[in-house]
């Protein structure tokens, strides 16, 4: 069974008044000469990277809109118990109640909700959203006339805008970074930005995947012998199948609901979306300094 797990993070905090800025702006440049930590200045905003114990947390100090803000930016589901200490550490030094305050006050604006697949990979996956419009794949086919290639990554919806789900090969992606794993997984990983709730108010988001539909690739291509059907699958192989279903013109809500007809047993987003509640929980009450053995090591190390 399928459960939802938050990937990734980014909260901003607001700051105020113009003392309290300059406090986090110089904690950030505390970290300058501490490799491997990284501070960068950007036209706008002074950047950070601090190594936390296995993962890093990203921190952003700037301006928007003549409001000061600190932007803290981290990935949950890999953190061990030690990465959470340091994270305490840090969020102690900037703010009086700590997490908490971050917990309270933070608005998120970037979250990746994820689940993995185990024993498939990308390919032999046709993901659909039945409302988005824009899609694209990677790597990119050949031209043609040469028949489009097996996918490693689809995305549906614009990657740049508030709302995208991602569907990539996890295994291939752990590989390109050096990092062993064990048998195959692919990830499907909704993206939404600037949601302006709290993490004590993210339970109240509506279900990303709710509109998401997973089909197997053989059924989708055995499903309809018709060449518009067969053209149909071309297409979104070749620009992914939200622009595949838009080239269908007023097929298109018909082609829709054959996609849903041959979905995945194993896909069901309201199930799946309880789960969430629980991943919304570890980010509310996360693993504490005291789950730590004597010798500092984790007693269950975190996942990739």
């Amino acid at each position: 069974m399928q459960s939802l797990f938050i990937d990734r993070i980014a909260l901003v905090y607001y700051v105020s008044p113009s003392h309290e800025y300059s406090d986090f702006l110089n904690y950030l440049w505390s970290f300058q000469n501490d490799s491997p930590n990284k501070v960068w200045k950007t036209k706008y905003a002074t950047k950070a990277m601090v190594r936390l114990s296995t993962s890093f947390l990203y921190l952003q100090i700037g301006y928007s809109h003549y409001k000061g803000y600190v932007k803290f930016d981290f990935k949950p589901h890999a953190m061990t118990v030690a990465d959470w200490a340091q994270l305490h550490i840090h969020l102690d030094a900037l703010f009086e109640s700590g997490y908490q305050s971050l917990i309270e006050k933070g608005l998120v604006t970037y979250i990746e909700i994820a689940t993995d697949i185990p024993n498939m990979t990308a390919a032999e996956l046709f993901p659909f959203d039945q409302r988005l419009t824009n899609s694209y794949r990677f790597p990119k086919p050949p031209a043609p006339p040469d028949p489009p290639t097996p996918w490693d990554t689809v995305y549906l919806g614009h990657k740049s805008s508030g709302r995208s789900t991602c569907v990539y090969d996890k295994t291939k992606h752990l590989k390109a970074k050096g990092i062993k794993t064990k048998g195959q997984r692919t990830r499907i990983e909704a993206r939404r930005k600037k949601l302006g709730l709290t993490i004590s108010t993210l339970k109240s988001m509506p279900n990303p995947f709710a509109t998401v539909g997973i089909c197997p690739m053989s059924a989708v291509e055995a499903a309809y012998a018709e060449p518009q059907w067969q053209e149909f699958l071309t297409n979104a192989l070749r620009h992914g199948p939200q622009i595949a279903l838009g080239l269908a013109g007023k097929r298109r809500k018909e082609y829709v609901n054959r996609l849903k007809t041959i979905q995945s047993d194993w896909w069901n987003p309201a199930t799946l979306w309880e789960s969430f509640l629980a991943a919304v929980d570890a980010l509310l009450h996360p693993p504490a300094e005291s789950d730590l053995n004597p010798m500092g090591k984790d007693t269950v190390a975190a996942p990739a």
